[in-house]
């Protein structure tokens, strides 16, 4: 659990990697970040994600839904605010059709306007989804952020792969460096720095 100083009070963000609902209602102040675990979350958290990705930034015209969507293998992870309400998500998975082989790409993060800033709500999902990812045993961890959302991203420690352009708006490939893959390549190399993650 990390504890987080907003305006003069202290927050508790669970994130031990457990997506699962704790068995008992979080205290005030304290921001639940789950598996989204039945239809209800998944359409509140697709809601913000039209608010977000159609109507405020344009992105895409009528939706943004995509094929991983549909895909059984993606996960859903939901931001709850002490209410219960959803207030943000974030969904990972394999990022090719077919066998998973260990890459997944994380993406459609997004949180409310109300809450964007409360708790650290992004920098919570976001460190949640790394946390799932390495449990489920991926190899290689990426997604492709907003531009301007690079340094977010590089705070939490992730590396810029590439600029790319999503739907005609400028992107940067990221990629979270796994840790046990870097800590076997560092183990392999003699203990020495590498720039393995940064291709």
């Amino acid at each position: 659990m990390r504890r987080a100083e907003r305006g003069g009070r202290v927050s508790a963000v669970h994130l031990e990697g457990n997506t699962r609902a704790p068995a008992r209602r979080a205290a005030p102040g304290v921001l639940r970040i789950e598996q989204a675990a039945d239809a209800a979350a998944l359409r509140a958290y697709r809601r913000l994600r039209h608010e977000a990705f159609v109507r405020e930034q344009g992105l895409f015209d009528g939706h943004d839904l995509d094929d991983r969507d549909d895909d059984p293998r993606t996960v859903t992870l939901v931001a709850r605010d002490p209410a219960g309400t959803v207030v943000g998500g974030v969904r990972l998975g394999p990022a090719c059709n077919g066998p998973d082989i260990g890459w997944w790409t994380g993406g459609r993060l997004v949180v409310a306007p109300a809450a964007r800033g409360v708790h650290g709500a992004a920098a919570a999902l976001v460190r949640a989804a790394c946390a799932r990812a390495e449990a489920e045993g991926v190899l290689r961890f990426e997604a492709t952020v907003r531009a301007r959302a690079e340094t977010f991203f590089g705070r939490l420690g992730w590396t810029r792969v590439r600029p790319v352009t999503v739907a005609g708006a400028p992107h940067v490939l990221m990629r979270h460096p796994v840790g046990r893959v870097a800590g076997q390549v560092t183990r392999a190399l003699g203990g020495q720095a590498t720039g393995w993650g940064a291709a």
